[in-house]
């Protein structure tokens, strides 16, 4: 997986920063990104320690490729890009479609046959009268509806709204999404943590006793109430060859707790 922008960066290393620095009483700051070659991915600097950088390996919380990456990016390309620039060429204005997508066919040309039909759903809802009110629904499908007008679509939307703001505020049509796949359960923060700590782990063999490792919750965020404590507690049982591990959620409201620390 590529490594962060500069932005990303700034953003993981703030959250984190904010609450290593209030549980430390320290003041580091980011100073420069890890050398080449080296095992640690960033340099921290507090100017009342000149001589203990805070140094910090970056990890990302284990993924689902298929589900949680490739699938959300097949989607955007090939379902909500269209409706946008539909909505945009038509020159839509008060409308919110949202919609969830589980899944995709196999071939382009199915894709195409279905955000095809998906637009008709939604030029169909746009261009029909409805009373008036404070928000005019539309159309709202979801797939415990009998309505053989959606059956091309029914095993690959699962929910489909667009409604219309009243009185008019002469706004864009936006369109919100969902890619969730049908799965067996959810993978929870403490799942994914293990995963990424074992592969880290594996990778440095016992060097890393001077580091700081970051678990970065990209693509899903961990649960406060019970991650952290589960997460805690599995680490105290076997150890961990760092100096400290932080969990960290990008996710708003962005959060950074502390889950281990090395004797």
């Amino acid at each position: 997986m590529s490594e962060l922008s500069p932005e990303e960066r700034d953003v993981l290393l703030s959250t984190f920063l904010a609450s290593y620095n209030a549980q430390h009483g320290t003041a580091y700051s980011f100073e420069s990104d890890g050398p080449a070659g080296r095992d640690f991915d960033y340099v921290c600097a507090d100017p009342a320690r000149p001589r203990e950088p805070l140094k910090i390996q970056h990890t990302r919380a284990w993924t689902d490729d298929n589900n949680e990456m490739r699938h959300p990016a097949d989607v955007n390309k090939f379902v909500v890009r269209v409706i946008k620039r539909r909505l945009e060429e038509a020159g839509v204005l008060d409308y919110h479609v949202s919609i969830r997508v589980v899944g995709l066919p196999a071939s382009k040309a199915d894709k195409y046959n279905l955000v095809e039909t998906v637009w008709e759903a939604v030029a169909y809802a746009i261009n029909r009268d409805d009373p008036a009110g404070t928000v005019r629904r539309r159309l709202e499908f979801n797939d415990h509806d009998v309505a053989s007008y959606f059956d091309p679509i029914r095993a690959f939307i699962k929910d489909l709204e667009i409604t219309k703001t009243e009185p008019p505020e002469g706004t864009p049509a936006q369109v919100f999404w969902s890619p969730t796949v049908n799965v067996a359960g959810v993978v929870d923060g403490t799942f994914r943590f293990k995963e990424s700590l074992g592969k880290k782990e594996g990778v440095y063999r016992g060097t890393s006793g001077d580091l700081v490792l970051i678990v970065d919750y990209e693509v899903m965020p961990y649960a406060e109430e019970y991650d952290v404590d589960a997460i805690k507690a599995w680490v105290a049982a076997r150890g961990a060859a760092f100096k400290e591990i932080w969990i960290v959620s990008r996710w708003l409201p962005p959060s950074a707790h502390r889950v281990w620390v090395g004797t």
